[in-house]
């Protein structure tokens, strides 16, 4: 969206049901988990945003954090049937 105008600038599909979204500003990347995908995207230019990664998770696992300072996305994934609740770390590279 186009902070000026509030116009749609790109559309990208991605996980459904997302709490949390993180901004890395190094590389541009835009991390969005949602239940069951962490999707991550490139922002090439203010214009064009590229989708990179598509990486499964687990059910409802939809809240997350991006620390830029250590290159981390941190996932909790709750209590779900017989499945214990989890911490997941990603290492995000660059």
């Amino acid at each position: 969206v186009d902070s000026d105008s509030g116009q749609v600038v790109t559309s990208q599909p991605g996980a459904s049901m997302i709490d949390d979204m993180g901004f890395g500003g190094m590389q541009k990347d835009i991390f969005f988990a949602g239940t069951e995908f962490l999707d991550v995207f490139r922002e090439r230019d203010s214009s064009h945003v590229e989708h990179i990664g598509h990486v499964p998770t687990a059910f409802r696992a939809k809240t997350g954090l991006f620390v830029p300072e250590l290159n981390r996305f941190y996932l909790g994934v709750p209590h779900h049937g017989a499945k214990n609740a989890e911490l997941r770390i990603y290492e995000v590279q660059p």
